[in-house]
């Protein structure tokens, strides 16, 4: 797979105290994580972005408001 072909998320995440912290896991699926904001099971989310063929999308809004109709 070259790096044009990559495609996967960036979540920033605020710890409070201990600092902040990237998860960036190329299994996480759109879905998967719109549904752990929508669960509350991450709740520190400071922004996503969304890598696609070398590109850098910031998808936060997006993503919090797919999550905010999931608890609708």
């Amino acid at each position: 797979m070259t790096l044009a072909n990559w495609h996967y998320f960036i979540v920033m995440r605020d710890f409070g105290s201990i600092g902040r912290g990237a998860v960036v896991d190329p299994q996480h699926t759109r879905r998967d994580i719109v549904g752990l904001i929508a669960t509350r099971e991450w709740e520190d989310v400071i922004f996503v972005h969304e890598v696609r063929d070398g590109t850098v999308t910031d998808v936060t809004e997006e993503i919090m408001a797919e999550a905010e109709l999931e608890n609708a």
